[in-house]
């Protein structure tokens, strides 16, 4: 099942890397990560990572979730920056910043059952495009 999310996942990450405005593709993929992060198996997958107490399925959920799939974001935002439409000298902080504008304590809240944790569509790509908007506020380009 991690597996499947994680093939999902990176083939959404890696088909909203074709070409085009790298800030419009940032919002695509800002999209799906966050539908997949409050999706019902995304968050059973992390319910059973968080209740194994050997930390095998968390391991498997890094190495296969987050590890497979930051690389494509950190090339994206490095796009960005050669696009002239943000600037940064270390990728990681701005990445750290992407996650947290998008993801925010939303997924925390669905882990929990909060019923207004999982996000529309509509609300998911607002959410993108604010964490892009605060991206390019935070880091301007020079």
């Amino acid at each position: 099942v991690i597996d499947r999310q994680a093939e999902a996942l990176n083939a959404a990450l890696t088909e909203g890397l074709s070409g085009g405005d790298p800030a419009a593709q940032l919002v695509r993929v800002g999209e799906r990560l966050l539908d997949l992060l409050t999706s019902d198996t995304g968050l059973a997958i992390n319910r059973a990572a968080l209740g194994d107490p050997s930390g095998r399925w968390s391991a498997l959920l890094l190495a296969h979730g987050r590890n497979r799939s930051a690389p494509l974001i950190l090339d994206l935002l490095a796009r960005w920056r050669a696009a002239g439409g943000i600037g940064f000298s270390d990728v990681r902080p701005v990445y750290q910043a992407f996650y947290g504008l998008l993801i925010g304590d939303r997924q925390i809240a669905a882990l929990h059952r909060a019923p207004e944790a999982r996000p529309s569509q509509a609300e998911r790509r607002d959410a993108a495009e604010w964490a892009v908007a605060g991206l390019a506020r935070l880091f301007p380009a020079p």
